[in-house]
């Protein structure tokens, strides 16, 4: 009996989905460098060839699972912010819980503190993460008066503010914890907000 065409969708689907989740698990534990494909089949319950079928290379899969992990912080983002009215309660939960969430990240730590250098082609010159969060911030912040243009540079700073505290979080801002990344982003950034 042939598979329908749904059924053998959901079966890629399912498989790709695996293949990134045990990529992720394998890097958080080992990093970039020590993880090969065959760990990841390995972890994913699934042969060299049925991984292969779905990503070509190593670079290819860990570009995948950047993207993945993107993803679910863009909508981990959005769901956070979801329940505030105003564009500045909006901002300043969204910038503590951007903060939170990449110290938190095993992944995202795991290659800060063994392999910083792997980082490195994600964020500099043309970053697509950096572009991306711009965008989904801007969502989130753009008000009746605020241009567009103006939403994309707050969106943009705080985008960048989020990742170099990330990145460096020895700071004399107090942004270690969530009501410190709250403190500096009324302070900071929601003037920026409000009309002069």
């Amino acid at each position: 009996m042939l598979a329908r065409p749904e059924h053998a969708e959901a079966v890629l689907s399912d498989t790709r989905a695996r293949i990134i989740e045990a990529g992720i698990r394998q890097c958080e534990e080992v990093g970039l460098r020590r993880t090969t494909m065959e760990d990841i089949a390995r972890r994913a319950r699934l042969s060299r060839v049925t991984l292969y079928r779905h990503f070509g290379s190593k670079d290819d899969l860990v570009r995948t699972i950047i993207l993945a992990e993107a993803d679910r912080f863009f909508e981990a983002l959005a769901a956070t912010v979801a329940s505030y009215d105003r564009a500045e309660d909006r901002l300043v939960e969204g910038f503590a819980f951007a903060l939170d969430f990449l110290r938190r990240h095993a992944l995202f730590q795991r290659l800060l503190s063994t392999e910083p250098e792997a980082l490195i082609p994600h964020l500099v010159r043309d970053s697509k993460l950096i572009a991306a969060t711009r965008i989904a911030v801007a969502s989130l912040v753009v008000q009746d008066r605020m241009s567009p243009g103006e939403a994309h540079e707050l969106a943009e700073l705080v985008a960048r503010l989020a990742l170099s505290l990330a990145l460096n979080p020895e700071s004399v801002l107090g942004t270690d914890d969530y009501d410190g990344a709250r403190r500096i982003a009324r302070r900071f950034l929601v003037p920026v907000l409000r009309p002069a």
